[in-house]
């Protein structure tokens, strides 16, 4: 190998981990600056019953909402049970300044079921906890 092509393979080299390193520094850069989203979990409150029979209206707790957002509510049923997953995210989660409050926000989703509510136990599946089940929708949003 001679001294020319040595060179070359040295500076390809030194070019690539260059390229690399200023990757890097960039995505550090946009995650502390920026911020990427970070994902989380929030309760489940209680639920009430629609004029819908598959449908039911989920009050969920999650954090300061200037920071975490609900992103939606898995669903897993069986026979005899139904337990909710409320997901959250802090959109800016990893940005070095940010600043979210310690106080918990009552947000409304109405999920559809694959069959009516019945007698089904609800579950939150986050607090492995039984969750009231309201018949209205309005003694959902007045007894909160």
């Amino acid at each position: 190998m001679g001294e020319e092509h040595r060179r070359r393979i040295r500076a390809f080299t030194l070019s690539a981990l260059g390229g690399v390193a200023l990757l890097v520094v960039g995505v550090l850069t946009f995650a502390l600056v920026v911020g990427f989203p970070v994902p989380g979990t929030g309760t489940v409150a209680a639920v009430a019953r629609t004029d819908q029979e598959r449908d039911v209206v989920v009050r969920a707790v999650i954090g300061d909402p200037g920071c975490e957002e609900l992103t939606g509510i898995d669903v897993t049923e069986s026979a005899t049970q139904v337990d909710l997953t409320v997901r959250t995210s802090i959109p800016n989660g990893t940005r070095w300044d940010l600043t979210c409050h310690d106080v918990a926000t009552f947000v409304y989703h109405t999920v559809r079921l694959d069959a009516p509510l019945g007698d089904r136990t609800v579950l939150d599946d986050t607090t492995q906890t039984q969750v009231q089940v309201l018949d209205s929708v309005t003694d959902l949003t007045h007894d909160g």
